[in-house]
């Protein structure tokens, strides 16, 4: 009676494609099993990965002047917002590998922008009235500094007050020898003066 009940299982339709699907569905395991996948992978041949090196160089490159153009802005900015004037700001851009400059476009009212290589990005020499001091503009150079992860380190001469501000990278990848990615210099001068500014105090109660 059993054999019976085994021989019409076996010779059943719906049996058969149990049987099929499993089988079907085993063979496909084994084959992608045997089958080298990073044949398939995008990035593994040898052309591929030097595509990639060759793309990722330019990006760095791209990456590298749109930060220093950014940081260059930007330090602009704090100084404006001192009243500074753009006639006492004068920036030198380096040179790049191929010996030419990175320079921004001048106005009239500004100095001739120059090529430095004392720094990988530029250097700033700025003036600032006597009415300024130099930790005022160094406390807000370095919450800026700070605040894009870069790290700071400042020089002073105590006779003038003059400062450098040093703008290096981040301590886990500067090495030492290396060139600093910015150097501002500012200098005390009693030759300039900022327009004065508008005071109001509001006394509530």
């Amino acid at each position: 009676m059993q054999n019976i009940k085994l021989k019409s299982l076996l010779k059943s339709f719906r049996f058969r494609l149990i049987l099929i699907s499993v089988l079907a569905a085993a063979f496909i395991v084994v084959i992608l099993y045997s089958v080298d996948f990073r044949k398939f992978t995008p990035g593994s041949g040898p052309q591929d990965k030097q595509q990639i090196n060759e793309t990722g160089a330019d990006e760095t490159k791209v990456n590298f002047d749109v930060l220093a153009d950014k940081c260059s802005r930007d330090i602009d900015s704090v100084l404006f917002n001192f009243g500074i004037e753009k006639e006492w700001i004068s920036t030198a851009f380096a040179k790049d590998k191929t010996g030419s400059s990175k320079q921004e476009q001048p106005s009239k009212n500004t100095k001739p922008q120059k090529v430095t290589n004392s720094a990988k990005w530029f250097v700033k020499d700025v003036e600032i009235p006597r009415d300024l001091t130099t930790a005022e503009v160094n406390l807000d150079l370095t919450t800026y500094v700070q605040s894009i992860g870069l790290k700071e380190s400042v020089r002073e001469d105590i006779k003038t007050t003059a400062i450098t501000f040093i703008i290096d990278p981040p301590m886990d990848t500067s090495k030492a020898g290396d060139l600093p990615l910015a150097i501002i210099n500012v200098t005390p001068t009693g030759k300039i003066k900022r327009d004065a500014g508008t005071l109001v105090l509001i006394i509530n109660q």
